[in-house]
């Protein structure tokens, strides 16, 4: 048997088994709408307003979570003061 009779015949169909295994393997690790309240719970939120939900994405479903910062009064304190003690132009 020749490399490239061994390389036709037994290499390049392995490729889409390779490509199959890696969707699974990622489709598993995928995070459910619980998982992500547990990660939001676990950081500070201070500032930001999070809207996470699920969208039909053709037949299964895809997860969203997008934050978005705003400002309050004291998270524009925080800010300056931030700013103030990192400014390298500060006396």
């Amino acid at each position: 048997m020749s490399i490239k009779h061994f390389s036709l015949s037994f290499l390049i169909p392995i490729i889409p088994v390779c490509f199959a295994w890696d969707g699974c393997v990622s489709n598993a690790r995928t995070y459910t709408l619980a998982d992500l309240d547990e990660l939001l719970a676990s950081i500070s939120t201070d500032g930001y307003q999070w809207n996470k939900g699920e969208r039909a994405a053709g037949p299964m479903q895809q997860l969203y979570l997008i934050g978005t910062h705003y400002f309050n009064s004291a998270s524009i304190v925080q800010f300056l003061q931030w700013k103030h003690a990192w400014d390298p132009f500060h006396d």
